[in-house]
C-alpha cells in the first residue's frame, strides 16, 4: 500500500511538471512544444503526456510537427 501511495504521488508530480513546462515553453517561445518534445524531455510516453495535459486542461494544436 505504501508503494502505491508513493507511485501515485510521483505520477501527480510528473503531471504538474509537464503542465508547467508546456506553459513555460509557450510563454517563452510563443508556441507550445510538440508531444514528442515533451515526452522526450520527461522520459515518458506520449500517452502519459496526453493524460497529463488533459488533466491540466491544456490542449495542444493538432497536426504540428517538429522542425528537427
Amino acid at each position: 500500500e505504501a508503494a502505491n501511495k508513493r507511485r501515485k504521488l510521483g505520477a501527480s508530480s510528473i503531471r504538474l511538471e509537464i503542465a508547467a513546462a508546456v506553459q513555460k515553453h509557450e510563454f517563452e517561445l510563443g508556441a507550445p512544444p510538440t508531444m514528442a518534445e515533451i515526452a522526450e524531455e520527461f522520459g515518458v510516453s506520449r500517452e502519459t503526456v496526453k493524460r497529463a495535459l488533459k488533466q491540466a486542461g491544456i490542449s495542444l494544436p493538432r497536426g504540428r510537427r517538429s522542425s528537427s
